[in-house]
């Protein structure tokens, strides 16, 4: 039998704690292994457990792509996370504006000199998304559209369904954004 795990986050939930003891006491009892139950208080605040449940779904991921996790970091940090930032923070969205800037200018230019410019500009966005685009900065409304943004690549372009395991659904609340 695997472990279950129950958050109690309004009464009605301890039904589900009592339907699943009178669904498998006996069984386990027979099987000479009863069950044990645990109750504790949550460990984590909603950010930290957000935080556990991105690396268990990138993990997902990089099984299913064959990608490592920390390219899957950078990837959808360049392509999620900084928008919301930009949306949402003044002081990077002046950086963003800066780079676009770059950008334009950049296309002004032909040959060498363009090529230099490309690697320039390729430099400055890794610097951008590496130093000014970190998870671990953004609030629980950031963080749950970004997971909301995964979830659905990570079904609609990647067929992959990620899962949820029961310890970290609390923290995951996609209507919340």
């Amino acid at each position: 039998m695997s472990t279950a795990v129950f958050p109690i986050t309004a009464y009605s939930e301890i039904v589900k704690v009592i339907n699943y003891l009178n669904n498998n006491h006996s069984a386990a009892a027979t099987s000479g292994k009863p069950l044990i139950v645990r109750i504790n208080t949550k460990q984590d605040d909603r950010s930290a457990a957000q935080n556990r449940l991105y690396f268990k779904w990138l993990d997902q991921i990089a099984d299913k792509t064959g990608n490592s996790k920390n390219d899957l970091h950078y990837t959808y940090k360049k392509k999620y996370l900084a928008a919301i930032y930009v949306a949402n923070r003044q002081d990077t969205a002046e950086k963003h504006r800066a780079l676009l800037s770059f950008k334009n200018v950049k296309q002004h230019f032909g040959g060498l000199e363009r090529q230099k410019l490309d690697a320039d500009y390729e430099l400055l966005v890794d610097v951008f998304i590496r130093d000014h685009i970190r998870s671990r900065d953004a609030t629980v409304k950031e963080f749950t559209a970004y997971l909301n943004k995964i979830n659905v690549h990570a079904h609609r372009d990647l067929g992959v369904m990620l899962v949820i395991p029961d310890d970290l659904k609390w923290c995951y609340k996609p209507n919340e954004v």
